[in-house]
């Protein structure tokens, strides 16, 4: 792909490629974080998943189960580290790509990109200020439209990220 295409793709996998995770589904409290198992020392396998289906997006929505069960926010920092808003701290996210693919046709207006790499929580606030963890994730972007210096008629954008996390 060339041009703005590329850029939004490559935007929209920055955004969330930590969880990238990939990169909210429920809203939580602090109250009910622990309700969850979010006490401090606590270590298990972390989900998160964002879907995205506008390229404007500032702030997309991340879904996590595991240890930080809750919706928040994916805020973008770099190419490589984002901010995980929800309800009971943040955490912040460093990801690195390791392997990806893009491609457009300009006959159907079609493109399609595609990432994995790997992610390290590294620190938090809040709930999560002890946080700890790394994973892999996976980024899928797919965009249909032909002006190259518009929006895309239609996107999606989905990031799955897992690892484990301690709190």
């Amino acid at each position: 792909m060339t041009g703005s295409r590329t850029s939004a793709l490559r935007r929209a996998a920055a955004i969330a490629a930590a969880a990238v995770a990939v990169l909210g589904l429920s809203t939580s409290t602090a109250t009910a974080a622990s309700s969850h198992g979010q006490h401090h020392g606590h270590s298990a396998i972390q989900h998160f998943v964002l879907v995205q289906t506008d390229p404007q997006a500032t702030a997309p929505t991340v879904v996590a189960w595991g240890p930080i069960h809750a919706r928040g926010t994916d805020t973008v920092v770099d190419d490589n580290h984002d901010v995980f808003t929800f309800p009971a701290g943040s955490i912040n996210v460093r990801h690195v790509a390791k392997q990806s693919h893009e491609s457009f046709d300009p006959v159907t207006c079609y493109g399609h990109f595609t990432e994995r790499g790997k992610y390290w929580v590294t620190s938090g606030t809040g709930a999560y200020a002890h946080v700890r963890g790394h994973g892999k994730y996976s980024v899928e972007g797919n965009v249909i439209g032909c002006d190259q210096n518009a929006p895309p008629e239609s996107f999606s954008l989905v990031i799955k990220a897992s690892g484990p996390l301690h709190l």
